[in-house]
């Protein structure tokens, strides 16, 4: 993606053992633009496959998930 220029790296300003891909200005027009084709996809692979118990576990699960994501390290 950075040959593409699409991203820059960055060193992680808070640790500097990390690298981080930023962004650039024709990565986020490519980003834009390939958004409504790879969420249409996403929904026939995936949303029009479940029903609405399972979608609605699948949220609940994705909540777990990111709730473990986002809490201190134990």
């Amino acid at each position: 993606m950075e040959n593409r220029g699409y991203v820059r790296r960055e060193p992680d300003p808070c640790d500097g053992r990390f690298t981080n891909a930023v962004l650039v200005p024709d990565g986020m027009a490519k980003l834009e633009a390939s958004a409504p084709g790879h969420v249409a996809h996403v929904r026939r692979l995936v949303v029009d496959n479940l029903s609405a118990e399972r979608l609605r576990r699948l949220g609940q699960d994705a909540d777990r998930i990111l709730q473990r994501i986002d809490s201190p390290a134990r």
